[in-house]
Order: C-alpha cells, then sequence, then structure tokens
C-alpha cells in the first residue's frame, strides 16, 4: 500500500509538526506501508529524511491567484504528478488546506483521504475559512485528531454525529530524544530549583501568566527558564510583559534551545510549567516533561488532561484565579522535593503510554477505514 502525507509545515525545523510528521511515517515504514510525505514549503526540493526517505517539497507558484482559490488546486496538482509515477492508496492530509488538495484528487481518481486538521476550528459560522474547513471535515473519508477532546470539538463546532470514521489518535514519545551529550545554558545558576517553561512564546500559550505567578514569589529560592521561538510579534508581546516584572536576575528568555542545551535544561529541571489560556489539542511538551521525570503545572481544558495524570501534574483551572493558582502550584513543589520526585516518577511511567507505534498503528486503522469506505463507495 501506498501512502502520500501531504503536510503544510514540514519546512520548519525544528517544529512539532515536523516531528510528528517523521514519526508517523516512519511507524507507518514499520507496519509494512510505503510513505511518500509532500510538503507545501517556501522552495521546491527533495529532501532525504531517515527511515522515510525523500521527502518532496513543493512552492506555491499560482502567484496571480489568490489563495483562497488555488491554493488546495496547486496541492492537488502535486498529488496527480506524484499519483502518474506512482499511483496511490490513500492520502494523509495533515492540514486543511491538503485536505481539500486531497477532496479534489479523490474526486477525479477515487482514491480516499484521512484528514488530520492539526488543530481546532477557530473561525465562526459564517466565516468563508469556517465553511472551508466544514465542507473539506464532512468530505473526509476518515478524520483522526490528536486528542479524544479535539475530535468531540470539531463534531460539536460542525454539529457532526461521532461515528467510526472518527479516530483519536495521541503523538507519541521518543525516550531516546534525551540521549546525547548536555550543554549549561549560560546564565542559569546551580543552586536553586529550576522551573522550566518549553513552548512557543506566545499570549495562547500562558507565559504571562507564569511571570505573574513568579512575580509573587519573591520570598522563594529557584530561577525559571522559559524557552521557545515563534513569530516575532507574539515573541515581543509576552517580552514586552517580562520587561515589566522583577524577574531580570531570576529568569530568562533564551529564544528557542535544541540539542545539547535543550537536553540539559530537561535533565537539570525541578518542574515543568507551562499554563495554555486556551483549550490547547494536545501537547507534546508535557509528555517531553514527564519523559525527564519533571512534575508538571499545567492548566485545565482541551487536550491537556488526556496527557497528563492527577499524580503527575497539577491542573490549574483557566479564568481569573488562574495567577494565584499557578502561584500556589509553584509555591507547593518548590518547597516539598519528595512530591516533586513522586510526581516525576508518576510522570515517567505515563510517558511510557505514549508511542509512536501505537500513533502509527491509529493512522493505519484510519487508513484502512477510508480505504473499505472507498470500496464500499465503488
Amino acid at each position: 500500500m501506498h501512502v502520500a502525507m501531504f503536510t503544510e509545515h514540514f519546512h520548519k525545523d525544528p517544529s512539532g509538526p515536523r516531528l510528528s510528521a517523521i514519526q508517523i511515517a516512519r511507524s507507518l515504514v514499520r507496519l509494512g506501508v510505503r510513505v511518500t510525505v509532500l510538503n507545501l514549503g517556501p522552495r521546491t526540493r527533495t529532501e532525504a529524511v531517515d527511515g522515510v526517505g525523500d521527502v518532496i517539497h513543493a512552492r506555491y507558484t499560482w502567484k496571480v491567484i489568490p489563495v483562497r482559490y488555488g491554493r488546495h488546486r496547486f496541492c492537488a496538482r502535486q498529488l496527480h504528478a506524484l499519483h502518474r509515477r506512482d499511483p496511490i492508496d490513500c492520502v494523509l492530509a495533515m492540514g486543511i488546506w491538503v485536505g481539500a488538495a486531497a477532496a479534489l484528487f479523490r474526486d477525479r481518481t477515487g482514491v480516499p483521504f484521512v484528514l488530520n486538521p492539526r488543530s481546532r476550528l477557530s473561525h465562526k459560522p459564517g466565516n468563508w475559512k469556517y465553511e472551508h474547513a466544514a465542507a473539506v471535515v464532512r468530505a473526509g473519508d476518515a478524520f483522526v485528531g490528536i486528542s479524544e477532546t479535539e475530535v468531540a470539538g470539531w463534531c460539536r463546532d460542525l454539529k457532526l454525529e461521532r461515528n467510526e470514521r472518527f479516530f483519536a489518535v495521541h503523538n507519541g514519545f521518543d525516550p531516546s530524544v534525551f540521549e546525547g551529550d548536555v550543554e549549561p545554558l549560560p546564565g542559569v545558576p546551580q543552586c536553586v530549583p529550576l522551573i522550566l517553561s518549553m513552548g512557543m512564546l506566545r499570549k495562547a500559550k500562558g507565559q504571562h501568566r507564569l511571570m505573574q505567578a513568579l512575580d509573587t514569589l519573591e520570598d522563594l529560592p529557584w530561577f525559571a527558564v522559559m524557552a521557545g521561538g515563534g513569530r516575532e510579534h507574539e515573541q515581543n508581546w509576552v517580552k514586552e510583559r517580562y520587561a515589566r516584572m522583577r524577574l531580570k536576575d531570576r529568569c530568562l528568555l533564551p529564544g528557542m534551545v535544541t540539542g545539547a542545551r535543550w537536553r540539559w535544561l530537561y535533565r537539570n529541571s525541578d518542574i515543568f510549567c507551562l499554563t495554555p489560556v486556551y483549550p490547547e489539542a494536545f501537547g507534546n511538551a508535557f509528555i517531553e516533561a514527564q519523559g525527564a521525570g519533571l512534575p508538571v503545572i499545567t492548566s485545565a481544558g482541551g487536550g491537556n488532561a488526556e496527557v497528563v495524570s492527577e499524580q503527575s501534574a497539577i491542573i490549574v483551572p483557566r479564568g481569573d484565579t488562574m495567577t494565584a493558582d499557578i502561584a500556589a502550584a509553584l509555591r507547593k513543589l518548590l518547597g516539598d522535593a519528595e512530591l516533586r520526585k513522586r510526581m516525576g516518577n508518576a510522570g515517567r511511567e505515563r510517558a511510557k503510554l505514549f508511542t509512536w507505534d501505537r500513533a502509527g498503528q491509529g493512522y493505519l486503522d484510519a487508513i484502512e477505514f477510508a480505504r473499505s469506505t472507498a470500496a464500499a463507495r465503488g
């Protein structure tokens, strides 16, 4: 069986979407599926990826046609070109735009598609993007959400019945990410408890809430690192709030951290705290934090509760008391090393539940369902 996985974010390195696409493709390959990864990126090229093969990047060249009308048609052309060279049995569309392309491709070839929209629906009825997304979801032969919460949210927002074509497939975790050399992050003292926050610097991720909480804990020993990149204007929003607080000597915003310094942070931190202010579909960072043996502080809502457990995390409610609740959770963990150890051990066990092989099997189940649906359609 030949599956074409079509993405729009593979070229962003490092990124969660790239990591997920690689690991899912590798898992499908281990299950005996041939996978070709296509990506809509900034330039046309071919990239060799270990365990996956050649990834085909295509640059959108139809500049005279508005994206609203041309993007999915351009992507459908890429699928047709691949299909002529190597017949496709199913398309795995990682995003709404490539899902629309897969729908066009299916209309001409009969090849079914599985849609993973990768995030929740953020537009309201009446908006063309809402209507576009709704049409793609309804057209899919199978739908994969990265949490039960995400699947339920799409069904609720689009008023769809949750039936057998909807699959909830959690992302996986590879413990080997912590293996390798380490390098201390400059400016981080090693004599006080280290609080780590790892995620894109943006309002939705809630780093400003953590800053507000830390600003009330002057009486306790701690140092905090808030690592992450993102769009410049979103980073600036977070940094502006940082500048207003008394955190200069006790908190570091180093930007994106990777490799040896990333491993050092996870090995040397004592607490992981990331509290999104929106219902996040699924938090990969929380699996990594648990895998590293760190007690977690996160927020309620979205798929977070599917990632962590009551034994491995303190979950604070979103709302008016969120800052005070984060501060209380930090105070509790900073003052109890034994509790941090127990929660960290529970987190390691929790992380073992999330494997890429299990995720790959979930995607394969969705692919096989889509193919059987297409076969029944004739």
